[in-house]
């Protein structure tokens, strides 16, 4: 079941892989001013990683079921086995789907794919790529240059309809 709760919560927060392994039960949290849940990223791969995802309600009671029995630093996906081992089951689960291995630009179909599924169907949906580079943790300096270092984080109520607008 936690693979299940783990390839889920991949596809609907766009979070790396290595980000979500290090998420705790502390770390899934309740924004006073909408009601929301969200997970709290501490740090990551760049300066940006930092930051809160809202929980799509895809997903909310799920992980919300899954942290109940634990302490608050406990991991929520501490019995993932290696990220070298669910890349093997990952694959058998697509070669069980006749899903073939490379899409048709050569491009191979590997779990990191769900998290740019993510960004490129939100961008498409909200038509917002800058909330969505706030929800994936992306560098917001490309086009603003220095300006961006004085760009405030969007609250919460802004960054719900990137996650809600995705609906696999």
């Amino acid at each position: 079941m936690c693979r299940r709760y783990s390839f889920l919560t991949l596809i609907y927060t766009g979070a790396r892989r290595g980000e979500m392994a290090a998420i705790r039960k502390e770390h899934i949290r309740k924004d006073e001013e909408t009601g929301r849940y969200y997970i709290f990223i501490e740090g990551g791969k760049t300066e940006h990683a930092q930051r809160q995802i809202p929980l799509s309600k895809h997903i909310e009671a799920l992980l919300l079921a899954r942290i109940k029995p634990l302490k608050s630093r406990d991991l929520v996906f501490g019995d993932l086995p290696t990220y070298e081992h669910i890349a093997i089951q990952w694959r058998s689960l697509m070669e069980d789907c006749n899903v073939p291995k490379y899409n048709e630009f050569g491009q191979k179909r590997v779990i990191h794919a769900c998290r740019h599924t993510f960004i490129s169907e939100a961008i498409a949906k909200t038509g917002n790529a800058a909330l969505v580079q706030f929800v994936v943790g992306h560098s917001r300096t490309q086009s603003l240059g220095i300006t961006a270092r004085y760009t405030h984080r969007p609250p919460l109520s802004d960054l719900i309809q990137v996650v809600d607008c995705v609906d696999y």
